[in-house]
């Protein structure tokens, strides 16, 4: 049986090698430096979109890569009988939606416009997990104009100032 230690240090090697792969290659190196620009983005964040995203050359735009992600709202009517609270989709790529939980998390904490944002949200009676989401959304949509842009993070494009 494999002891905590020996996965971790397995663990580590597969990344680093992850990470001198994606350094061999010019392109993918600054799409990698790029990505972590975003708050709460890291090595592992970076590696997970770029290896689920892999191109978005395939989205015609970001709101196309939130719908693959499964980050957008499914509402639940029919008729005048049915009014269920509407919830993300889940129709989509899941160890993407699961990538950004936590750079979310982080992000809401280290940057003062995601703060703002959730405070924002708050103030319009959204609950905790809609807030996340919602970051969750933010990142993915972030994410997608640096890849496509080739840019690091600013976060004043992707909110409103007023």
């Amino acid at each position: 049986m494999e002891t905590l230690n020996e996965f971790e240090l397995r663990r580590k090697k597969i990344v680093n090698q992850i990470i001198n792969l994606i350094n061999s290659d010019k392109k993918l190196k600054t799409q990698f430096e790029n990505l972590q620009s975003i708050d709460g983005i890291a090595e592992i964040s970076a590696i997970a979109i770029l290896a689920e995203v892999q191109s978005v050359d395939k989205f015609v735009n970001a709101r196309q890569l939130a719908v693959y992600c499964g980050l957008t709202p499914r509402i639940c009517e029919s008729g005048t009988s049915v009014h269920k609270k509407p919830k993300i989709s889940k129709f989509g790529n899941s160890f993407l939606r699961n990538a950004l939980y936590f750079p979310a998390i982080v992000a809401i904490q280290c940057c003062e416009q995601f703060h703002r944002y959730k405070q924002k949200l708050l103030a319009r009676g959204k609950a905790k997990m809609q807030i996340i989401v919602a970051v969750m959304k933010k990142i993915l949509l972030a994410a997608f104009a640096i890849l496509k842009y080739d840019c690091k993070f600013d976060p004043n494009l992707i909110f409103k100032t007023h």
